[in-house]
């Protein structure tokens, strides 16, 4: 593709005959290819000829593949569909003119490219998010029948990506919707026990200056009835002692009369 790094080839081809007959070996081809990117090739080679008809086997198998880009719709869909990474395995077999042919491509590391600016509108945003997720396709590709008369199936995963991506993005949603509501599950709560502490603290200082006047009355009712008991200790010691000074004085004089 066009952008990516030349491939160096290398190889060798063995059993070029013009009469496979007499060489007794069918032709061989074995060649390898790689760039400065790491993309590597295999190729192999048998070439039968020594019976009719001759019998043409290439298997080609390819690794870290730089596919290049490929143009799409765009408009709301994907401009460009990029695989800088994948893996070709390919085998053609040809007998006469019958064709056997067979390719798989896994397309790793898809990369959807949109226009420019961000997405107009939900469903845009949605859809990109779809083609983010779509990072490994692979395609199958049969080839059957004749050269003249060649019968193709093509199939491709894609249809299951986008089916895995649609349930990963499905589940992601759901748990962001889940996520948003608990925060706001959990925000009013918080909001009705910040009001609940409130209250609380509100009647819990009410109770507590109730039990502090309480406190404060018994207190003075207290002191009030140490105070009366000391008065009244004060007066029946006064009352007492002025008895027994008086007895006292009764007693010196009888005394003293005689």
């Amino acid at each position: 593709p066009a952008g990516t790094e030349a491939l160096g080839f290398a190889g060798q081809l063995t059993g070029l005959s013009s009469d496979a007959v007499v060489y007794g070996k069918p032709m061989q081809l074995l060649a390898t290819a790689k760039n400065a990117t790491g993309e590597n090739w295999v190729i192999h080679g048998t070439f039968e000829h020594r019976t009719s008809p001759g019998e043409d086997v290439v298997e080609a198998v390819g690794r870290r593949v730089n596919l290049g880009g490929i143009k799409l719709s765009g408009g709301s869909m994907p401009e460009r569909v990029n695989s800088p990474d994948a893996s070709v395995d390919m085998r053609v077999k040809l007998q006469g003119f019958a064709v056997d042919a067979g390719l798989q491509i896994d397309a790793n590391r898809v990369q959807f490219a949109f226009a420019p600016g961000p997405p107009k509108g939900g469903s845009a945003r949605i859809l990109r998010d779809l083609f983010a997720r779509v990072q490994r396709v692979q395609l199958r590709a049969t080839v059957g029948g004749t050269l003249t008369h060649p019968s193709i199936r093509v199939s491709s995963s894609i249809d299951e990506e986008f089916s895995r991506a649609l349930k990963d993005l499905l589940a992601q949603r759901r748990k962001e919707a889940e996520g948003q509501i608990r925060a706001q599950i959990e925000g009013q709560v918080q909001a009705r026990q910040a009001e609940l502490n409130k209250r609380l603290d509100e009647q819990r200082a009410a109770i507590e200056a109730k039990v502090a006047k309480v406190e404060a009355d018994v207190k003075a009712y207290q002191d009030q009835l140490e105070r009366k008991q000391k008065e009244a200790e004060a007066s029946a010691k006064s009352a007492v002692q002025g008895k027994a000074e008086s007895k006292v004085q009764d007693l010196k004089k009888r005394l003293f009369k005689r």
